[in-house]
């Protein structure tokens, strides 16, 4: 955040199998699983050995309705409900590489990305399922409506593009709030991968099924249990 050099959030994502499992480094740690054939996430907490899930269709008709309630509104709430950029492209010559910056400007709100190749087509589509059901689900948790972040998604991966750096930033009076994440992508499975995903799975069948509502409220009373992007 801003000039700050300590990350807020470091998460590990591994796409496996059709399947996504998002790591949650930073305290409280929690693993988030989304399976996109059933049409779900399921949220595990392993301090509490308590989960929730959290169907697809619950997270678009909820945000459905916060855009429709949002675009009555004024400001950067309105925005991103109804987001109108202005698009730019650029090659960007990195390391030996040529990269893309894409930039989405608007009055309200700027996005910035670095973005490269992927290495097939299907890895950026992947990428972006994931992406786009993420900024649904953060919307739950309070945070602005997702329609902002999902034509940045929608433009990386027409392009087949995936992004190392995402920086976003609104303008408050005078200043700027920006926040920018980092990314960086391995193409193979390592052997603690596979330890994790197989102790995410212990997880879906031990813990205990909890309410959404519960789930997020709990002794921590923290806001950001969902996976943030």
């Amino acid at each position: 955040e801003g000039e700050e050099k300590e990350p807020v959030l470091q998460t590990l994502t591994i796409f496996a199998g059709g399947i996504v499992y998002d790591f949650r480094w930073t305290e409280p740690k929690e693993i988030t699983v989304f399976d996109p054939l059933r049409g779900h996430f399921t949220l595990l907490d392993e301090s509490q050995r308590i989960k929730a899930v959290v169907t697809t269709q619950e997270l678009l008709d909820f945000s459905l309705q916060l855009e429709k309630e949002a675009a009555k509104q004024k400001g950067l709430v309105a925005f991103c409900a109804q987001p109108d950029f202005a698009q730019t492209e650029s090659p960007i010559e990195q390391h030996g590489q040529t990269l893309t910056e894409l930039r989405f400007d608007a009055k309200p709100l700027t996005y910035v990305v670095l973005g490269q190749k992927a290495q097939h087509a299907e890895a950026a589509k992947a990428y972006r399922q994931f992406a786009d059901w993420c900024a649904r689900l953060n919307t739950t948790a309070g945070n602005l409506p997702a329609a902002a972040r999902l034509v940045v998604n929608q433009t990386l991966a027409e392009k087949e593009l995936l992004p190392l750096e995402v920086t976003r930033t609104v303008p408050v009076g005078k200043k700027s709030r920006v926040l920018r994440s980092e990314h960086r992508f391995n193409w193979k499975l390592s052997g603690e991968d596979e330890k994790r995903i197989g102790r995410a799975g212990d997880a879906m069948a031990q813990f205990e099924v909890v309410s959404y509502q519960r789930y997020c409220n709990g002794p921590d009373k923290s806001a950001n249990k969902q996976v943030r992007r």
